[in-house]
């Protein structure tokens, strides 16, 4: 069931993927929060 020997590139490729992923919308928060901060002050 472990395919890490066989194919590398496709678990790279996927962290990859998730971890631009998880950023691309920790990215999306922060600026959600800044124009929240800038509407209500």
């Amino acid at each position: 069931m472990n395919n890490s020997s066989e194919s590398p590139g496709l678990d790279m490729a996927s962290i990859t993927a998730v971890t631009l992923t998880e950023f691309a919308f920790t990215v999306d928060y922060i600026e959600a929060n800044k124009l929240q901060q800038l509407v209500f002050d």
